[in-house]
């Protein structure tokens, strides 16, 4: 990243009213993508999603063969940079990292790593937010998917008060992709800013055509655009963009919700279910109205208060 690109604000926390006083201290987030890049200095110290003792995942470590998913972890929880501080959602968060790519970068996942990668995710790691960043072609292309399956396990998730399951969208035209478009996983696409008036923003890419998802599926809007991120050598930041990136910056809002209640729960002494942080996420939310077509609306996700 140039020097110069690199001192420029963040467009997204600028619009987005700066940093909160959040950090996702504490809380468990599990990311399911390409893997990570070990030791990175401004990565924090994660977990193996295969360290659960009675299991052995069969595509071998969670080393990133791509640099997607360090991108991803990024933007959850990456260590405040010593000259340009702060880039992450999360910074304090807990991560939990699983990868569902093969050893020669082809990226994939069966029913099979669906339901693995979330056994560990929600009873190895105890994570209450999952993410999907990654919107695996595998699934367009036929893989061996049962599609009932996602919204069967996301619903009995939710319903145990587990796990928030967020998915990206996907970067094409059309509607969102699966796991994102099933009932009980939020699905997330991405916005830009509007060229020279950051007040305004515009779905990107194929966004501005992915069409309204179903009324039982919930769907949001993040940031999605030159988004800073980790990159894989040594501690360079680089931007990063796509549904992917939207989902991440979605998944460390989540730990600050979570965050939030916590505290909550300590200062008045009850309890709280995670449809409660997913309904103040909502509530929250901006309605968000594309500038070319007036009719669309979607909810972009703000930082809790």
């Amino acid at each position: 990243m140039p020097a110069q690109a690199a001192l420029q604000p963040l467009w997204y926390v600028e619009r987005l009213g700066g940093w909160p006083r959040w950090t996702g201290r504490g809380q468990r987030v599990a990311l399911i993508d390409t893997g990570i890049t070990p030791a990175h200095p401004l990565l924090p110290r994660w977990a193996d999603l295969r360290d659960d003792a009675s299991t052995r995942h069969p595509r071998g470590s969670p080393v990133d063969v791509r640099g997607h998913g360090t991108a991803c972890a990024g933007i959850i929880a990456g260590r405040p940079h010593p000259e340009l501080g702060r880039y992450s959602v999360a910074p304090e968060a807990l991560l939990g990292v699983g990868r569902m790519a093969t050893q020669g970068g082809e990226v994939g996942m069966a029913s099979f790593d669906f339901l693995l990668m979330l056994g560990w995710a929600v009873h190895a790691w105890r994570a209450r937010v999952v993410a999907f960043p990654y919107a695996y072609e595998s699934i367009r292309v036929g893989a061996r998917v049962d599609v009932d399956l996602y919204s069967w396990v996301a619903r009995r998730l939710r319903r145990a008060d587990r796990c928030l399951l967020f998915a990206a969208a996907g970067n094409e035209a059309g509607p969102p992709g699966l796991p994102a478009a099933s009932p009980g996983v939020i699905g997330i696409g991405a916005y830009q800013a509007w060229p020279a008036t950051p007040s305004r923003v515009v779905p990107i890419c194929a966004y501005g055509g992915v069409q309204q998802p179903s009324p039982h599926t919930e769907f949001f809007l993040a940031p999605g655009h030159s988004m800073r991120t980790t990159e894989p050598a040594a501690d360079m930041l680089e931007d990063f963009s796509g549904t992917s990136a939207a989902c991440a910056f979605a998944a460390g809002i989540a730990a600050l919700y979570l965050e939030r209640f916590e505290k909550d729960r300590l200062r008045l002494g009850r309890g709280y279910h995670l449809g409660e942080v997913l309904s103040a996420m909502r509530r929250d939310a901006e309605t968000l109205v594309h500038p070319c077509l007036p009719g669309r609306h979607w909810l972009g996700l703000r930082f809790p208060a």
